[in-house]
């Protein structure tokens, strides 16, 4: 998993590398690099290869976010001149040790002095990713919604009524009107914002809104994973939607299912999340046959 960079540790990749773009690239340029590979490197796009592509999808994220800030950016550009001058100075000295010890060691001595500065231009780059993965990069968030959208968007028709990833959400009716997509929105930022740097992400595949008297709502996901960062995301002050139930493949499979989100063996054979809704819309129904049959019978 993802290990938090320190003030010390040295970036083991060239972001202008990894996003095929020039020191003068501009800001746009960048986004476009940006949103080329990640949608290249996205996991899920790469179901053969998903740990590789998580971790080069981590790097293309961290690189947009260095090179749209103009701090982190400045700091890149000082130690990439810094490695070239180093780089320079090594072939020169290569060439020149045949000459006296005495030259040698004056030359020796540039160079230990040219490395610390090497190590402090290292440093600073550091601190200036420290200081974006504590404040967050606005267009790196902007982005990697645009991102898992447009996935998203490429994987429909998706089998969602055949989803093994359910979660159920209810809410007071203070909250007001609630579509499907301020529900898809506000899990996915507050989910995702929690794990910025993650390699993995939280997508809400499909989401179906009860229009009965009840104020829940089904959310569907591709992996159990997701389904477990939305239902972290219940916690959240900033979502006022709050967690009722789950069902995911592996409970089926062991027959672990709530008795609130099953309360019968028949709920488990439906196959659609409107099914879902329809069922418990029928169990209330005899619910209420049953209380009106009991108080005409005490009559």
């Amino acid at each position: 998993m993802h290990q938090k960079m320190s003030k010390t540790e040295k970036l083991d990749f060239d972001p202008y590398e990894l996003l095929e773009v020039d020191e003068d690239a501009t800001e746009n340029d960048v986004i476009k690099a940006y949103r080329k590979q990640a949608l290249k490197w996205h996991p899920d796009k790469n179901p053969d290869c998903k740990e590789r592509a998580s971790a080069m999808f981590l790097k293309i994220s961290r690189s947009l976010e260095i090179l749209t800030d103009a701090s982190a950016r400045a700091a890149l550009n000082h130690l990439r001149k810094a490695k070239r001058e180093a780089k320079k100075r090594f072939e020169h000295l290569d060439s020149k040790r045949r000459k006296l010890r005495e030259e040698l060691e004056v030359r020796e001595n540039e160079v230990n002095l040219k490395k610390d500065e090497e190590q402090q231009a290292y440093k600073d780059l550091a601190t200036e990713i420290e200081r974006l993965r504590k404040a967050g990069s606005k267009i790196l968030q902007q982005e990697r919604e645009k991102v898992e959208k447009k996935v998203r968007e490429e994987r429909k028709p998706s089998s969602i009524s055949h989803s093994d990833f359910v979660l159920k959400v209810k809410w007071d009716e203070s909250v007001g009107n609630v579509s499907e997509e301020s529900i898809r929105e506000q899990f996915e930022k507050v989910a995702n914002e929690k794990m910025f740097h993650s390699m993995n992400f939280c997508v809400v595949e499909d989401v179906i809104v009860s229009k009965g008297l009840k104020k829940f709502a089904i959310l569907s996901f591709g992996s159990e994973e997701a389904m477990s960062k939305a239902k972290a995301a219940c916690d959240d002050s900033a979502v006022p939607f709050r967690y009722a139930s789950d069902k995911s493949k592996q409970c089926d499979q062991a027959t672990e299912t709530t008795a609130e989100f099953n309360p019968t063996n028949e709920y488990l054979d439906r196959t659609t999340l409107k099914g879902h809704l329809q069922f418990e819309s029928d169990i209330l129904s005899r619910m209420r046959e049953a209380a009106l049959k009991q108080n005409a019978s005490k009559q």
